[in-house]
């Protein structure tokens, strides 16, 4: 064979050899361009979720301090009205015991009416009922003579509150244990 003949022979692979690299390179230039498009589609997203968490922080921020204005209101005028007490007795002049109480009470009720405003609900629990140990906290226990009022609730010394059917705080009570020979 001449070696016109092999440069003959030898081209027409060359070209075929070359169409395969050139296919190559243009598919994985397509490649390259798509994985750069969906880069820069998640880089968008992230952008797009950054600020849609950080109004959604803002929001939930809102929400929870306009839930509070309404006690934050009413813890002021609490505020107030013990500095005005304060100020209305002279130093070293002990003020009555009964103006006390009744400040006192007032003071109270206010309070409880703070504590229903965020949706909370004081319940009864009367001497006598079964101690109940979801709704009720043993404050503590005294020793009786009657059976009949073993585990049953002998004094109420804090409410309990309850938001609907769930209880937030149980009432604290005093707890009843019968004990047979208490005379021994």
């Amino acid at each position: 064979m001449t070696s016109d003949a092999i440069e003959q022979s030898a081209e027409p692979h060359a070209v075929a050899d070359a169409a395969p690299e050139t296919d190559l390179v243009h598919a994985l230039c397509e490649l390259t361009a798509q994985v750069r498009r969906e880069h820069d589609r998640a880089r968008a997203r992230e952008v797009v979720i950054d600020r849609l968490h950080q109004e959604n922080q803002a929001l939930r921020r809102d929400q929870i301090d306009s839930m509070l204005v309404p006690v934050r209101n009413g813890l002021f005028r609490l505020h107030d009205a013990l500095c005005r007490e304060v100020g209305r007795w002279a130093p070293g002049t002990p003020p009555p015991v009964e103006a006390v109480r009744d400040l006192f009470d007032a003071f109270a009720d206010d309070v409880r009416e703070l504590i229903e405003r965020t949706g909370v609900q004081p319940y009864d629990v009367a001497p006598g009922q079964r101690f109940d140990p979801v709704r009720h906290r043993v404050g503590r226990r005294m020793d009786v003579d009657d059976p009949e009022s073993d585990a049953c609730v002998l004094e109420v010394t804090a409410v309990g509150f309850e938001r609907g059917d769930r209880v937030v705080r149980p009432a604290q009570v005093v707890v009843g244990r019968f004990v047979a020979d208490r005379e021994q």
